[in-house]
């Protein structure tokens, strides 16, 4: 998992010394508040993108940038519930809840299994992604949470732990009295999701 933080220290600029301190936190803060707002629909035809990116600077996608237009009391977690191996995007989800009606992708952020971070609906919205606790929460959900039989299990990759953790705690660092909460510690919510204990292994962020 060191070099898998590493690797995102280096990605936003950070020195890579393997440790999610107050320099990485606010490095991952300027990358966020760099980063452009999500767009659901087809982006019109642009030139083409230089194939290597400046030093520092995320890829298209990568993290949800910073808002301050909600009061946000908790930060869920979710799983897509797909299982361990299967890749998705912020993309599919999108298109799965666009076929259940919704307007967009409920979740704000979503880790892929190699620990990239896509957008997904702006924070500025209130999103969907448990029922009656939406409106003063973000949300960000892992690919994965169902094992090959089926069954509820912790697929996270050591990249998406990192990427998961990081994420959080820059969030905590944004927000710093909201919760972190699985989707299954709701009130109401009868669901396995994220298939761990989030609300315990994030407590201490």
């Amino acid at each position: 998992m060191i070099e898998d933080i590493r690797k995102l220290q280096r990605r936003v600029g950070a020195e890579p010394d393997g440790v999610i301190g107050p320099k990485t936190i606010a490095a991952i803060n300027r990358a966020l508040d760099a980063a452009a707002p999500a767009s659901p629909a087809p982006s019109p035809p642009a030139a083409p993108a230089p194939s290597t990116p400046p030093a520092g600077a995320l890829p298209p996608g990568a993290v949800q940038p910073r808002q301050e237009a909600r009061p946000i009391r908790t930060i869920a977690v979710h799983c897509s519930a797909t299982r361990e191996g299967r890749h998705f995007t912020a993309r599919d989800i999108d298109q799965w809840h666009r076929a259940q009606g919704w307007k967009e992708i409920g979740y704000n952020a979503v880790v892929l299994l190699d620990g990239t971070i896509e957008r997904g609906r702006d924070e500025a919205k209130v999103p969907s992604h448990a029922a009656g606790h939406n409106r003063d929460s973000i949300a960000i959900c892992y690919i994965g949470g169902v094992g090959a039989d089926g069954r509820p299990k912790d697929t996270r990759t050591p990249a998406q732990k990192a990427a998961l953790a990081a994420w959080l705690k820059a969030k905590k660092a944004q927000y710093p009295q909201a919760r972190i909460l699985g989707h299954r510690d709701y009130p109401g919510v009868a669901k396995a999701c994220p298939s761990f204990d989030a609300k315990k292994e994030y407590e201490s962020l």
